[in-house]
């Protein structure tokens, strides 16, 4: 190694190495060109440097933009969906108007049953009544037979 000159090939074994010549060409004309339009070596890596954070920045923007309409629209489904679950909440509680109509029905029902009890009563009343007539004629009817009977013997 220490009798090598300038420009003599010597063989390697990196990524550079194993390249296709006519890319290291287009790289090697590439360089040229930047080191032409770039004075020094700073330059050139404070230019690939600026380069490098513009897309940063561009990437970093997208990111943002994207972050920002995905909270966006999370939120407005967020709202949706806490919305319609507190209405059907409060819906599921009890409804007024089916409370109005559950103490009206009951209502309703408590009138018939307190009517049905009256003629019930009133019913078995005359019964009754009916009973005991029928009672004393029977009473009538058995005396007046006891007493033919007793007339007879």
């Amino acid at each position: 190694m220490d009798n090598i000159s300038f420009g003599q090939y010597v063989p390697g074994n990196s990524w550079i190495y194993k390249l296709d010549p006519r890319l290291k060409i287009i790289f090697s004309v590439l360089l040229v060109v930047l080191l032409f339009f770039i004075p020094n070596l700073y330059g050139m890596l404070i230019a690939l440097g600026i380069q490098h954070s513009q897309e940063a920045i561009k990437a970093e923007g997208a990111v943002n933009e994207m972050t920002n309409r995905m909270l966006k629209e999370n939120a407005e489904q967020l709202h949706m969906a806490t919305t319609k679950t507190a209405e059907a909440s409060e819906r599921g509680i009890i409804d007024i108007a089916t409370l109005t109509e559950t103490n009206k029905q009951l209502i309703d029902t408590l009138e018939d049953v307190a009517r049905i009890q009256k003629e019930g009563r009133e019913k078995r009343a005359a019964a009754q009544l009916e009973l005991r007539r029928m009672e004393v004629e029977l009473s009538k009817k058995l005396s007046s037979v006891q007493d033919s009977f007793e007339n007879k013997q």
